[in-house]
């Protein structure tokens, strides 16, 4: 039977299968033909090849775009203009030092990474961190630079192998170590809490060899110091070549001049130039004056004084006693009041004002002697070169109140016989021989180089003798 075609115009309703024959063959595409296309109400459409092909191609994908979720971007149908579709991301959690990589239908996290390893890191930036603007970092390990433009606190240790520079405050609770050769602190002012600053804290087990103390840079002047000089075991105020970064002991170059007020010394003071006191506190006694001492004052060479004050009351009996003693001369250019007796030991004594006079003449209390009954004593001896008459007044005392006191003349007559005589005598009868004889000094009579006064006790008891004597040398 032949095949004819007919055209249906409302449909075609079929109760079995509908087979259409007029499909491709060979493998050729049907590109003039119809496809029909079956929709989900089971209506059959008929579209022609470039018509799905179409259709097929507006699912091509342009572009894809993240930013608060994904945008998709696709060809609209025919290939021509874009159909934007966005797919909105879930809420990230919360990133911190334990998080992993994660990934939930709602939600995502991420790993940060623990390693040390800085060798290939450019650059991170914390945009931001609490509300305060704080940041807990566990480890931190920088390259290159490091900028913080706020607080940083550091909790644990923090090793800086390069420079480090502050543009603000920084503040350190515990101590500070600082191991480098030199420590510079360009502050305009320096405050320091601690009341005692100790200086060679290490070298508390070795012994000292180093001079120690604050030095002072004046620029193109000498520097100054003040020092401990371990070589001289004192403190010293020094000018000095040497500069801060001396070690050792520091060169001085001379010592700087101090200006204080009341110094207190326990040892003496020694003075290596001249010693100028500027108070004009007159000394009306031992403990007043600009100058005090509660020992004596010994002066090498001369003393000039507008007024001298001796208070003590030891009476000189040589040279070498009293009050006032001098291995050299004495001049007096005004007038001199003596209250007690004067001795003189030269040969001489001269005076050479208007009334002048003088005689070879000395006065001295020789000396005294308690003797008892029938002894006798030598109450003085003296060279006949120098002293060869005189005149004694002696002085006998024997018991509790028994006094005698007796006056005699003594000329050696240059025949080696020494005549005296008795010219005055007062008190109470004290039984006692008096001789004036030659003497060898020693208390010998077979000697003829001195002259002397010997005293025989024949009271029956003890007395003392007292004699002070007047020697003429004629």
């Amino acid at each position: 039977m032949a095949m004819k075609q007919f055209r249906v115009r409302s449909g075609i309703l079929s109760d079995g299968d509908l087979t259409l024959n007029n499909t491709p063959t060979g493998g050729a595409v049907a590109t003039g033909g119809k496809i029909l296309e079956l929709d989900n109400n089971s209506n059959v459409h008929v579209r022609t090849f470039a018509q799905v092909k179409t259709e097929i191609d507006a699912g091509e994908l342009e572009a894809v775009e993240a930013g608060d979720g994904i945008t998709v971007n696709a060809k609209q149908g025919g290939g021509i203009g874009t159909d934007t579709q966005t797919i909105t991301l879930g809420t990230p959690s919360t990133i911190s030092s334990i998080t992993t990589d994660a990934v939930t239908t709602s939600s995502h996290t991420h790993a940060i990474s623990g390693s040390a390893d800085t060798s290939g890191a450019t650059g991170i930036h914390v945009l931001i961190a609490n509300t305060t603007g704080g940041l807990k970092v566990e480890e931190f390990d920088a390259a290159g630079d490091a900028t913080f433009s706020s607080n940083v606190a550091v909790t644990g240790n923090v090793a800086v192998t390069g420079d480090a520079s502050f543009s603000a405050n920084v503040t350190i609770d515990g101590s500070l170590f600082v191991d480098g050769a030199l420590t510079y602190v360009n502050a305009t002012n320096l405050s320091v809490s601690d009341p005692l600053i100790t200086l060679s804290a290490n070298g508390d087990s070795v012994a000292p060899t180093h001079d120690q103390g604050l030095m002072i840079n004046r620029g193109t002047s000498a520097n100054v110091a003040f020092v401990w000089d371990e070589s001289e075991d004192e403190f010293a105020f020094v000018q000095t070549t040497s500069g801060g970064l001396s070690t050792g002991s520091i060169t001085v170059s001379d010592y700087a001049d101090t200006n204080q007020g009341a110094i207190t010394a326990q040892d003496a003071i020694s003075c290596g130039a001249d010693l100028t006191v500027e108070g004009t506190t007159d000394s009306t006694s031992g403990t007043s004056g600009s100058i005090q001492t509660d020992g004596g004052l010994g002066v090498a060479k001369s003393v000039f004084a507008n007024l001298v004050h001796a208070e003590g009351t030891t009476n000189a009996t040589s040279n070498t006693t009293g009050q006032i003693i001098s291995a050299g001369g004495l001049g007096i250019a005004k007038a001199a009041v003596v209250g007690g007796d004067l001795t003189v030991h030269g040969a001489a004594f001269y005076l050479n004002g208007a009334d002048s006079y003088h005689k070879d003449i000395t006065r001295t209390l020789v000396t005294e002697a308690t003797i008892a009954n029938a002894a006798n004593a030598w109450l003085f001896e003296v060279p006949i070169a120098s002293w060869s008459a005189g005149e004694v007044a002696l002085k006998l005392k024997a018991g509790t109140n028994e006094t005698e006191f007796r006056k005699y003349l003594f000329c050696e007559s240059g025949s080696g016989t020494v005549e005296n005589n008795q010219y005055g005598g007062l008190g109470h009868d004290i039984t006692a021989t008096i001789t004036f004889d030659t003497t060898d000094g020693s208390g010998s009579t077979a000697g003829a180089t001195h002259i002397g006064m010997n005293v025989l006790n024949g009271d029956g008891v003890t007395i003392e003798a007292k004699v002070e004597v007047t020697f003429h040398s004629v």
